[in-house]
């Protein structure tokens, strides 16, 4: 993860200081930063160049490779580089023929043009066993934009209320992160709408509630988290704006699944003296908030509710697959167990 960061750290630097290459794959999905970068990469390329005879974004889903090589190697006009944009293009994926041909332009890539292909819609995932992928490595700079550490976010977020107006202390910009999600672009849309509600000058949780939308993630854990305090009525209002989402039963029973092990996790770290620290660090969570949340809720159970909670989301996932029994019902079903348990 810090290597992740690294690198992008470096990424971020060569554009300041506008000692950008010619070759990017660029990837991640912090799709806001990722086109924030994007655009400062072509400002620092192009110049005060005229960017329609500069600039050229092809489509990698109907790319040819005689049209990518045609923009590659057509020479800048009144300005020093060229800036060749590729979206969504299966590197690893190409033919034989093709992957010979994008090597030929790989190794022979003129000085004046900046190469960038650009994953959106599909995931880029190296291919060590193609032959292409050394000359990947010693010609491509490889970028992820890692999603935001949550000090970042938080910044960012009080500096994008401040700009509407408002306050927001760190506390509640955790929650925001935790309700919310840990995407920017998902993130700005949902400020928008706070600030727009907030009657205040400050920014409180109730605001947060009331406007913004969860993520599938939180709603789950408010359910999870209603059952540890045995508040079965609210669990099963949170299962019907779960239902409500439009997501699949055996998507929601995943995450349910998942939430119960780390329950436990967090339960087995409590009854061994330890703290959200190092529950944050054993389950890999994004932020300090998470990990607080969960030891409180583990608090609330024993060992063994835990143990049989993981049993129960197990057994039900079994019965999802393998019976004619409606999925929803086998979902109630199961708030009904724990609720037994």
């Amino acid at each position: 993860m810090e290597t992740k960061y690294a690198e992008y750290s470096a990424f971020r630097k060569t554009i300041a200081e506008n000692r950008i290459g010619n070759i990017y794959i660029i990837y991640g999905k912090e799709d806001y930063l990722r086109e924030y970068h994007l655009d400062e990469m072509k400002k620092a390329v192009l110049g005060d160049g005229p960017a329609d005879f500069n600039l050229k974004k092809l489509d990698g889903g109907s790319l040819e490779i005689n049209e990518l090589r045609e923009a590659v190697e057509a020479m800048p006009y009144f300005a020093e580089r060229t800036y060749v944009e590729v979206r969504d293009y299966n590197i690893y994926g190409a033919s034989q023929q093709d992957s010979e041909e994008l090597a030929g332009i790989l190794k022979d890539i003129p000085d004046y043009c900046c190469l960038v292909f650009v994953y959106d819609t599909i995931e880029f995932k190296a291919d060590k066993r193609k032959k292409l992928h050394k000359l990947i490595e010693e010609k491509v700079k490889v970028v992820e934009i890692p999603i935001q550490k949550s000090s970042s976010l938080i910044g960012w977020i009080s500096r994008r209320f401040a700009h509407n107006g408002k306050r927001i202390s760190k506390g509640t910009a955790e929650f925001l992160i935790h309700y919310c999600g840990d995407l920017m672009t998902g993130l700005i849309s949902e400020i928008e709408k706070i600030s727009a509600y907030c009657q205040g000058e400050v920014v409180t949780r109730e605001d947060i509630e009331t406007v913004a939308i969860p993520v599938i993630d939180t709603a789950v854990f408010n359910l999870t988290n209603a059952i540890s305090e045995k508040n079965y009525d609210r669990a099963a209002r949170v299962l019907t704006e779960l239902f409500q989402m439009g997501e699949p039963p055996i998507f929601i029973l995943n995450i349910i699944g998942g939430q119960m092990r780390r329950l436990y996790a967090a339960r087995l770290s409590y009854e061994n003296g330890k703290n959200a620290k190092y529950l944050k660090a054993l389950l890999g969570l994004r932020t300090d908030y998470q990990a607080r949340l969960l030891m409180e809720a583990a608090r609330r159970v024993s060992l063994n509710w835990c143990s049989d909670a993981v049993c129960l989301c197990a057994e039900t996932d079994f019965r999802m697959k393998s019976t004619r029994l409606g999925e929803e019902e086998l979902l109630i079903s199961l708030l009904v167990s724990l609720a037994k348990n």
